[in-house]
C-alpha cells in the first residue's frame, strides 16, 4: 500500500455513526459519553440527564447506561434484534438502569426499552430463554419514539427503575400500583365446586371462588365499571388476576383494553397453581391446598384459552396474543406460601371469629366441608396480600369485609402492610386517558 491509497469505509461503520447522532439527537439536551467499540454487540454509552431551564439546563441525579443498536430494516409492527442471553444477564443485574436503543436506517427513527422491561417480558413468554445463546428481543410500534416523548418515556422508566424501596417500604414515586383482586358485574354467587375423579377412589371435592353471594357485596365496592374507572384514573399500573379479567373484558371495549394493556396500565398477573378448599373422597372436612393445573405447555396461555374462548370464536386473537404477552406470572412457590399462612390463621381465635368459624377445633388443618367459603375467602385475602409483596404493589383493593380481617393479620409473615403516606399518594390523575376510559364505560352500559 502507498500513501495515496484510499481508506475504505465500511457500511457499518456509516450506519453505527448515523444510527448514534440520531439517537443522541432524540434524547437532547441529555449529555451521552459513548465508550469504546467492544465486541460486536453495538455500542455502550453512560447518560446523564439533563432539565431544560432556561437557555441552559440544569443536570439530574438520575443516570442510566445506554447500549446502542442499529438495524437497516424498517420498524414494522413487531421487530426482533437478537441479543446474547449473558449481556441481558450483565444488564438485569446492573444497579443502574440500562436501556437498550435501536435505530433503523430506513425509518430513521428509534425504539426504546430497558433491560429489565425485556428480562421480565421473556420471563412471561419464554421460560427457557436463559439456556440459550442468544434470544430474539421484540421492539413494537409502542417503543418507537421521538423527542420529548422519548425522553419522557426513558426518564419515567429510569426513575422507576431506581425506586428500588417503592411497594417495600413506602409507595412507588413514579408509577403507582394497585391489585384489584374483587370484580363482579352482578353474580349470584362467586362460587364454584367441581369433582375430581381418581381410578378405584371416591371423588374428591373441589371448592374454588371466595363464595360471596350478592346480597353480602357493596355494589360500591365491588362493581367492575366503576372500580375499573377509580382505579385507572388514580393509579398508572392497574394489576388483575387473570381470573377476574373475562369481567374486565365486559366492562370495556375490546379496543380499550387493547389500549391500556399495550400501554402497561392494564396489567394481567396469574399463578400457575390456583388455591382452593379440597375434600378427599366423601369425607365431611377438608382443608386449603394448592391444585397444580395439568395443561400443556405454558401456564398462562393455558388459563387464556380457558376463560376468553369466546373471544377467540370473534377472532379477536391480537388480543389474546396481547393478554398473554403482557401477563406477569406468579411463581409457584409464591402459592404455596398463601396455604401455609393460611393454615396459621386459622389456628388464631380471633381470625377465626371474624370469619365466622367455630373456635374449637378436631386437628390442626382440617375445617368441616360446610365452612369451606369462610377458608377460601381467607385465602383470597391471603393470595391478594402474597401477590402485592411479590410485585412490590402500592395499595390492595378488595371487598370491604375483608379489612378487618386484614388489620387483625397486621402482623404476619406477609409484609404487605403500609400505611397511606399522605394524600400525595393520589396526585397523578391522567384526565386524558380517564376521558377515553369513561367513555368507553358510558357506551357499554347504554
Amino acid at each position: 500500500m502507498s500513501i495515496k491509497d484510499p481508506i475504505n469505509v465500511s457500511p457499518q461503520q456509516l450506519q453505527e455513526r448515523e444510527s448514534l447522532r440520531q439517537i443522541e439527537e432524540s434524547l437532547a439536551p441529555w449529555l451521552i459519553q459513548w465508550c469504546q467499540q467492544g465486541s460486536d454487540f453495538g455500542r455502550d454509552g453512560w447518560v446523564q440527564i439533563v432539565d431544560e431551564v432556561g437557555p441552559g439546563g440544569q443536570v439530574s441525579p438520575l443516570t442510566f447506561l445506554i447500549q446502542a443498536k442499529s438495524e437497516r430494516e424498517a420498524f414494522g409492527e413487531r421487530t426482533a434484534v437478537s441479543i446474547e442471553t449473558r449481556h441481558l444477564g450483565s444488564w438485569n443485574a446492573s444497579p443502574s438502569s440500562v436501556l437498550v436503543a435501536l435505530w433503523s436506517g430506513v425509518s430513521r427513527r428509534c425504539a426504546f426499552r430497558t433491560a429489565r422491561d425485556i428480562v421480565a417480558e421473556l420471563d412471561r413468554v419464554r421460560s427457557g430463554w436463559r439456556e440459550q445463546t442468544a434470544v430474539s428481543v421484540h421492539f413494537r410500534s409502542e417503543h418507537v419514539l421521538s423527542g420529548k416523548s422519548a425522553r419522557d418515556f426513558v426518564r419515567r422508566r429510569v426513575a422507576d427503575e431506581a425506586d428500588a424501596l417503592g411497594g417495600v417500604k413506602r409507595f412507588h414515586q413514579v408509577r403507582r400500583r394497585v391489585l384489584l383482586t374483587d370484580l363482579y358485574l352482578g353474580t349470584s354467587s362467586t362460587a364454584q365446586t367441581i369433582t375430581a375423579s381418581a381410578p378405584g377412589k371416591p371423588d374428591d371435592q373441589v371448592v374454588l371462588g371466595p363464595g360471596w353471594e350478592e346480597a353480602e357485596l357493596d355494589r360500591s365496592d365491588v362493581y367492575a365499571p366503576r372500580v375499573l374507572a377509580g382505579a385507572l384514573l388514580l393509579f398508572e399500573e392497574v394489576l388483575i388476576p387473570l381470573a377476574s379479567f373475562e369481567v374486565v373484558l365486559r366492562a370495556l371495549e375490546p379496543r380499550v383494553v387493547q389500549m391500556l394493556l399495550t400501554a402497561g396500565h392494564l396489567v394481567p398477573v396469574s399463578a400457575e397453581d390456583l388455591t382452593a378448599f379440597r375434600c378427599e373422597g366423601g369425607q365431611l372436612r377438608g382443608k386449603a391446598v394448592a391444585l397444580h393445573v395439568h395443561h400443556e405447555g405454558d401456564a398462562v396461555p393455558a388459563m387464556i384459552d380457558r376463560l376468553f374462548g369466546s373471544l377467540k370464536q370473534r377472532n379477536a386473537g391480537d388480543l389474546l396474543a396481547t393478554i398473554h404477552r403482557t401477563t406477569r406470572p406468579i411463581a409457584p412457590s409464591v402459592t404455596f406460601r398463601v396455604v401455609s399462612e393460611t393454615h396459621r390463621d386459622l389456628g388464631n381465635p380471633a381470625v377465626r371469629r371474624l370469619l365466622g368459624l367455630s373456635p374449637h377445633r378436631i386437628d390442626d388443618t382440617s375445617e368441616p366441608v360446610w365452612d369451606a367459603m369462610l377458608v377460601n375467602r381467607l385465602l383470597h385475602l391471603n393470595a391478594a396480600l402474597a401477590t402485592a409483596e411479590e410485585l412490590n404493589v402500592d395499595v390492595v383493593e378488595y371487598e370491604a369485609g375483608l379489612s378487618r380481617l386484614a388489620a387483625e393479620k397486621w402482623y404476619t409473615e406477609l409484609r404487605f402492610n403500609r400505611l397511606f403516606e399522605s394524600v400525595e399518594a393520589f396526585d397523578r390523575v391522567y384526565v386524558p386517558r380517564g376521558s377515553r376510559i369513561l367513555a368507553s364505560l358510558r357506551r357499554r352500559s347504554a
